[in-house]
């Protein structure tokens, strides 16, 4: 009987030391695994203001080991390349835009001179000719004022290479002297020489590449906007 009491107050004694101790001993089990678990960085990093990383031993020393994005290294421009491609930029933008004048040039000399060719009066080639200044005038008048002066220093060398005869001379036969003086007269105003003549392998040797590749592929010139615009 008396072994029974003891035994009762034995387990009694446990349970209230188990409730005592039984919560900080598990508690630190618990947080003793939590620590070791593969989730743990998680909340280390929570806590620390150490960052956690792979590491690699190299002889007696430990070293960080931390994978970075890839990261392209772009060789500063040069600033003498990137302003000769502006301005072959500018001088293919300026061909592109007066190429189609020259032509339709060509083409409406080769008409005037078919037709007049089988007129016999001097008076009728005339008012022909006349005729024909005032349709490309209504035509063309309000475009070509709109040239800067380097699309139309660019125009009379082109109109030399499709035709075979300088601005000048196109006026002075179909003008005459007098109005192909004047005409001249005005170009110099401007900086430009309707006697001016196309060089294809020299002078405007970079203008004759931009031409045939126009002509071989139909590209057009790239317009870059500046940035803000």
């Amino acid at each position: 009987m008396e072994d029974k009491s003891k035994r009762v107050l034995n387990k009694n004694y446990e349970s209230k030391l188990l409730k005592i101790l039984g919560f900080p001993i598990f508690g630190l089990i618990f947080f003793s695994v939590l620590m070791f678990h593969p989730y743990s960085k998680i909340f280390a990093q929570k806590d620390s203001s150490r960052i956690i990383v792979n590491a690699e031993v190299i002889g007696n020393d430990t070293l960080p080991v931390m994978v970075l994005n890839p990261y392209d290294v772009i060789e500063k421009p040069d600033p003498k390349a990137i302003k000769k491609l502006n301005e072959m930029n500018r001088l293919f933008t300026n061909v592109y835009k007066v190429l189609p004048y020259a032509r339709i040039a060509k083409a409406t000399l080769d008409e005037i001179n078919d037709t007049i060719a089988t007129m016999s009066s001097e008076h009728e080639r005339k008012v022909f000719i006349k005729q024909k200044e005032k349709e490309m005038k209504e035509r063309f008048e309000k475009e070509l004022k709109n040239l800067t002066i380097d699309q139309g220093r660019i125009l009379i060398k082109l109109i030399d290479r499709e035709t075979g005869e300088t601005s000048y001379e196109l006026v002075k036969e179909l003008r005459g002297s007098l109005t192909a003086t004047f005409w001249q007269g005005m170009a110099h105003l401007f900086g430009s020489n309707l006697k001016a003549t196309y060089d294809s392998v020299g002078e405007d040797r970079a203008v004759e590449q931009i031409i045939r590749q126009i002509d071989s592929t139909g590209f057009k010139p790239i317009h870059i906007k500046k940035a803000g615009n």
